[in-house]
């Protein structure tokens, strides 16, 4: 009896994986990581702007939740593709984060290259930026830049994984033991006949009949070799009944001599008078 090893588990933050080796443990570590800290940095954001928000203006409420709650679906695929090996919800987590790295450097640029100058819609707006809206600005936006891209980081290097990193279980221990099986042929009643149930083997609760191939093949040989058996022997006959046709021919009946009587009658000449009688 042999009993399979126990397989190589570690446990990362309650999330098995499979053949663990350091660098595995560090990319699920730093994806599950940023994804955490991506969901809480968003959760605050939307309270930043809530102590802000103007009460009397209903539609802004709607629109900071309504992208809170798609900005933590980003987060949630790292988390659950770090988890359960999801190459496409890590791939989504990995392209969401570069966009966002995009956009947010872009604009920092922007921002920082001219701070004093207006960002309203309004040309006439030349209200400078106090140093109290540059330190806000470069709170949310620093940090915000700095996580986009290690998650870009992380999520590019655990994606590009080709094998099965993490597992969802560890299976029990097999034991198993090496048993020769032979093939058996079984006979069974397949006409129905006394007990009821058609014949059937599965209902006279009897074992499935095992067709072997080897059996098969014999029997298709067999009648294969009677077959050939079959043709050499009309072949031999045919010298025997070509040699026969001769000796048929020499002992059929001579030619029919019909009976006299049976012979054809030749009419002979007639003499008559000139009356027309006979003489």
């Amino acid at each position: 009896m042999q009993q399979n090893p126990p397989p190589l588990v570690a446990q990362v933050w309650g999330i098995p994986i499979s053949q663990p080796n350091p660098e595995k443990v560090k990319l699920v570590k730093a994806v599950v990581g940023v994804s955490i800290l991506g969901a809480v940095f968003r959760l605050m954001l939307f309270l930043w702007s809530m102590f802000g928000f103007d009460g009397g203006d209903p539609t802004g409420f709607w629109s900071e939740s309504i992208g809170l709650f798609l900005s933590l679906l980003i987060p949630l695929c790292g988390y659950f593709g770090a988890k359960n090996s999801n190459k496409e919800l890590i791939c989504w987590f990995t392209g969401c984060n570069g966009l966002i790295f995009f956009v947010m450097f872009v604009d920092a640029v922007k921002f920082y290259q001219d701070p004093w100058a207006t960002r309203g819609d309004d040309d006439g707006d030349f209200e400078p930026k106090s140093s109290g809206v540059i330190a806000g600005y470069s709170l949310v936006t620093i940090p915000g830049i700095i996580l986009a891209a290690l998650s870009f980081k992380y999520g590019a290097e655990l994606n590009s994984k080709r094998e099965n990193i993490l597992i969802r279980s560890t299976p029990p221990p097999v034991a198993f033991v090496n048993q020769p099986q032979q093939p058996q042929q079984v006979v069974i009643n397949v006409n129905g006949g006394g007990g009821g149930g058609g014949g059937y083997p599965g209902y006279q609760q009897q074992p499935v009949p095992f067709a072997s191939a080897q059996m098969q093949y014999q029997q298709q040989f067999q009648q294969q070799q009677q077959f050939v058996q079959q043709q050499q022997q009309f072949v031999q006959q045919q010298p025997q009944f070509v040699q026969q046709q001769p000796q048929f021919l020499q002992q059929a009946p001579p030619a029919y001599n019909a009976p006299a009587a049976m012979q054809p009658v030749v009419a002979q000449p007639v003499d008559m008078n000139e009356e027309g009688g006979f003489y």
